[in-house]
C-alpha cells in the first residue's frame, strides 16, 4: 500500500500548528495570571484611610463610603484598593455626587499603603426652609405665643 506523503505531511504540519497555539495560549494565560496575582501583593494594598479638613461631615461615615468604593474591581479582577491603580477621578466625582456638602476634594496615594484625602466643604451662608409658609392668620397666633 502505498503512503501518500502530501497527507501525512499535512497531518504532521497542522499538528505543529495546534501545539504551537495551545502553548502560545497557556503562556499568555499564565503570563496574564502572573501579572494579575501582583496587584493582590499586601504590600501594594491600601491600608488606611486619612482625611484632612473634615468639620460638618461625619468622618466614620465619609471613610466608609471611601471603602465602599475601593471595594470594586477593574475588569472584575484587578482591586482597586491597590495603590497603583486607586480610581482618584471615580472618588472624586462619586463623593462630589454623594455629599453636596462637599466643595473640593484632592485624593493623595502615598506609597505607604495610605490614601490621603484633603476635603474643603461649603460654608453655609443662608437658612433655606422648605414647605409651605405659614397663613396670615397662623402667623399672628404664633408671634402671640411667643
Amino acid at each position: 500500500m502505498p503512503v501518500d506523503i502530501l497527507i501525512s505531511s499535512r497531518r504532521a504540519r497542522r499538528k505543529r500548528l495546534i501545539l504551537k497555539a495551545v502553548f502560545f495560549l497557556l503562556g499568555f494565560l499564565i503570563f496574564t495570571a502572573g501579572i494579575a496575582a501582583l496587584f493582590y501583593i499586601p504590600k501594594f494594598r491600601i491600608n488606611e484611610i486619612s482625611v484632612q479638613g473634615i468639620e460638618a461631615l461625619d468622618e466614620k461615615q465619609f471613610k466608609g463610603e471611601i471603602a465602599n468604593l475601593l471595594n470594586g474591581k477593574l475588569h472584575r479582577i484587578i482591586p482597586y484598593n491597590n495603590i497603583f491603580i486607586i480610581p482618584t477621578a471615580k472618588i472624586t466625582v462619586e463623593l462630589l455626587q454623594k455629599f453636596s456638602i462637599l466643595k473640593r476634594i484632592i485624593v493623595i496615594r502615598d506609597f505607604s499603603q495610605k490614601l490621603s484625602v484633603e476635603i474643603e466643604e461649603r460654608k453655609p451662608e443662608a437658612i433655606w426652609c422648605h414647605g409651605e409658609f405659614p397663613s396670615d392668620s397662623n402667623l399672628e397666633t404664633l408671634t402671640s405665643t411667643l
